[in-house]
């Protein structure tokens, strides 16, 4: 019994010791090696222009605050470049918690007739890190991702929020510009 017991805690451990040191695939572009969310979104029948005006809508809907803005509104319709904030969730890891986290990012749209390619990139992060009960942060941080360093395990938990929130936008991006969402117009 006492064998079970002790057999069970040393693979219970096993487990969380593999759970904790699993890293999230933050996806990276092939060319650069840094982080970058990217995709293309296809539909034939739908004209760059259309492409255009969903995802200039998209942008101004969702990334609305004095800090995000598009940047660069082509005429032509070709592309549009912006910027964007997105708030992350207070996180703990160990005795730290990180809180207050902003992520800061590109977002390059490209447009083409029945096609676009998106790509958010050139990401910052900034947040306070606490120490375990305490008030005041200790520490500020303002980096890119790449070079960020958090103590204990916070890198990773900062990432895992952060490949958390940027999926969930861009698959917000991805159907609002899709052509099963098209039919969704305020046709009053």
């Amino acid at each position: 019994m006492k064998t079970q017991a002790i057999l069970f805690n040393l693979l219970l451990l096993t487990m969380i010791a593999k759970s904790s040191l699993a890293q999230t695939a933050i996806p990276r572009d092939t060319s650069t090696g840094l982080i970058a969310y990217q995709g293309v979104v296809k539909d034939d029948s739908v004209a760059k222009e259309e492409l255009y005006a969903r995802a200039k809508s998209w942008i101004l809907k969702t990334l609305k605050s004095s800090d995000n803005m598009v940047q660069l509104d082509d005429k032509d319709f070709n592309s549009i470049t912006g910027s964007g904030t997105i708030l992350l969730d207070k996180k703990s890891s160990g005795p730290y918690s990180y809180q207050n986290g902003k992520l800061n990012f590109k977002l390059t749209v490209q447009f083409k007739d029945g096609r676009l390619r998106y790509t958010f990139e050139n990401f910052t992060y900034w947040g306070e890190v606490f120490a375990l009960m305490q008030s005041t942060p200790m520490k500020t941080v303002n980096s890119g991702l790449e070079e960020l360093t958090l103590p204990g395990n916070g890198k990773k938990s900062v990432m895992d929020n952060v490949d958390e929130k940027m999926k969930a936008l861009v698959l917000s991006f991805t159907n609002a510009v899709s052509k099963a969402n098209a039919a969704q117009k305020d046709d009053w």
